[in-house]
């Protein structure tokens, strides 16, 4: 009974798709995984089946979700409820997993697994049929057009490379087989994915180095296999139009590929990271706050530099854990990731389970396949089949009802999450057509106990304080803009908000505070630059606010030359106010207000030379002399 519970919950997983929410496969899988974990206790508890689990794994297991409990009482930041849950919710499936007769229904599990593959194979392919019988001139997303029912090609990949070893495992016929792997390989080299393509290189070698037999009968059966699939993958690439792409991937010397803005992006975070580390490298800074910590050590990247791109992890699950949890839980979770692959046995597919396991861990050093619930529960699901050997401890009954327990209760909790984005998406799509009073219902309704924060960990009080504010209810807005910033006190649009409210209040200084706070941040943050240069205007400091827009990177847009004109405009009626200035003087700088190509050549020579315009105006008009 329980075999079968679990192999229909791998073959329902791309159907549980919920299209009323930002990440239609996220919480709707939880949730779904949740129902079923509490069918699957509900069932062992009604049999009075006793379950066993691995001593040793389960000790890693336990101890790092103790870790991560702990974590969370100490560290004084709030805790993402919801990433606890999926961590306990893996160990109960795990737990269920094990006990399965492997021996008995190891054919039928995997059968699930690899109906699964078939189903997103499908429907992957379809997709690419669909994009080439409606090809647009726009083929810059055609690779993010292609997911199945999965949020991302790169999550869709993974899973297709974490299916294969259940598809050697299964009943499927031979010839079967073999259509479903090359299937499987072409996908994978259509979408590109570059950990899942390292990974399968590298679990490849591993599994051909204790299978030199198979390379020295089958090479060229081998040979031929290899060669078909990289000419289809090829072709379908080159009929979506994005083969340059996968030729990048191997151009090491080419500095403007997308390849190379990638890894330059990942050395960025991992960088910013190690640093994370080193400064909270006993506790952590809480399980889920790695994107709440990120920008205080600086958003100088392209992409952040708006803050319109919030990077919520740093594409390495060892980093994130070291990050989050410390030297403790990151360390316990190398160890969750490598015992599985050092323990012996006599498993007839022990290379097939060991190179699963190896591509997980490859590909968690470049990705964050631990977040997302099939890669996690494949993995789970290798591990349990590799450690059916080794020495098992019985799980009392009691603790087989605290699990019942838990599970129903994350079955209530995940529901109120689910309902929340549903709010939350319902806001963002209508906010505007709707009424304030509207927007402020649906936000409020999106803001619970368990979710305080939108998926890119922006507080729901930021956009509440946002309608308060764009209302001119100026203490509304500060006193839920104030408590966005509890909960993420490096934001830079929140900072800026802030900013923004006291400018409003009449209180510069404060304001200036908080524009500075958010450049500090993000040095190359248009919104807080342009607001800090005005605030500095409000105390006629033209010169200053000339200053700070130095910073501005887009010096060609209207806005940029309309404001610095203005500044410098003002800065040049001063002066031909002031009593003591010559006539002659005077009468180039009356001139002078007539003719912006000329000042707008002095605020450029000023920022080049690094001084105020004020002195490079007086400059000017000596040389003028």
């Amino acid at each position: 009974m329980l075999q079968c519970i679990l192999k229909w919950c791998f073959i329902l997983f791309p159907f549980i798709y919920f299209n009323l929410v930002m990440d239609a496969s996220g919480t709707p899988r939880l949730l779904y995984l949740s129902l079923v974990l509490v069918i699957s206790f509900l069932i062992v508890c009604a049999r009075k089946k006793t379950l066993k689990a691995p001593v040793y794994f389960v000790i890693i297991f336990t101890s790092y979700i103790f870790v991560v409990l702990v974590n969370s009482l100490i560290i004084d930041s709030y805790v993402d409820t919801i990433e606890i849950i999926k961590l306990i919710d893996y160990f109960l499936f795990f737990i269920l997993l094990f006990n399965v007769n492997w021996d008995k229904h190891k054919i039928k599990f995997s059968s699930g697994v690899t109906t699964l593959l078939v189903i997103i194979l499908a429907l992957g392919y379809l997709q690419i049929l669909f994009i080439l019988f409606n090809q647009s001139e726009d083929i810059s997303d055609n690779f993010y057009l292609i997911s199945a029912t999965f949020s991302h090609k790169n999550i869709y990949s993974i899973v297709i490379l974490l299916s294969l070893p259940f598809l050697v495992l299964g009943s499927v016929k031979r010839n079967n087989k073999i259509i479903i792997f090359i299937a499987s390989l072409i996908m994978l080299i259509t979408l590109q994915t570059r950990s899942v393509l390292l990974a399968f290189f590298f679990s490849s070698v591993y599994y051909l180095y204790f299978k030199k037999e198979l390379l020295k009968s089958r090479r060229i059966n081998l040979f031929i296999i290899s060669s078909f699939v990289l000419f289809v993958g090829l072709f379908i690439q080159h009929r979506l139009g994005t083969l340059d792409s996968f030729i990048d991937i191997f151009d090491f010397g080419n500095n403007f590929s997308e390849r190379y803005a990638t890894i330059s992006e990942r050395l960025f975070l991992w960088e910013q990271s190690i640093n994370m580390f080193f400064d909270n490298w006993v506790f952590g800074v809480g399980i889920g706050n790695w994107p709440i910590h990120l920008p205080f050590y600086g958003l100088t990247l392209w992409r952040l530099r708006q803050g319109e791109v919030i990077m919520q992890r740093p594409h390495n699950d060892v980093i994130e854990n070291f990050n989050e949890l410390g030297f403790l839980g990151g360390g316990i979770f190398v160890l969750f990731l490598i015992y599985p692959l050092f323990v012996k046995t006599n498993f007839r597919h022990k290379y097939i389970l060991n190179s699963g396991l190896l591509c997980f861990l490859i590909i968690s050093l470049f990705s964050f396949p631990q977040e997302r619930i099939i890669p996690s529960l494949l993995f789970l699901s290798l591990v349990a089949i590799k450690l059916k050997d080794v020495a098992q401890i019985n799980i009392t009954k009691y603790f087989t009802i605290l699990f019942l327990g838990l599970t129903i209760t994350f079955t209530l909790i995940s529901c109120s999450k689910l309902k929340s984005e549903v709010y939350f998406k319902r806001y963002l799509s209508n906010r505007n057509t709707l009424e304030q009073s509207q927007s402020i219902y649906l936000l409020s309704e999106a803001k619970t106990p368990f979710s305080k924060r939108d998926k890119t960990s922006t507080p729901f009080d930021w956009y509440i304080g946002e309608l308060f504010l764009k209302n001119k209810e100026v203490d509304t807005a500060t006193q839920y803009f104030l408590q966005a910033l509890e909960l993420h006190p490096y934001n830079i649009q929140i900072l800026n908000s802030l900013g923004r409210c006291y400018i409003l209040e009449n209180d510069y200084d404060t304001a200036i505070k908080y524009f500075n706070d958010a450049i500090t941040i993000a040095p190359f943050f248009e919104n807080g630059l342009y607001n800090l240069a005005y605030s500095h205007s409000l105390y006629l400091d033209f010169d200053k606010a000339l200053e700070v827009l130095r910073k501005i990177d887009n010096k060609t847009s209207k806005k940029f030359i309309d404001i610095n004109l203005m500044y410098a405009k003002s800065i040049i009626i001063s002066h031909i106010k002031l009593r003591d200035i010559p006539q002659l003087d005077k009468d180039v700088l009356v001139n002078m207000l007539s003719n912006n190509e000329w000042i707008l050549s002095l605020v450029a020579k000023s920022n080049i030379d690094q001084i105020k315009f004020s002195k490079q105006l007086i400059i000017d008009l000596e040389f003028l002399k």
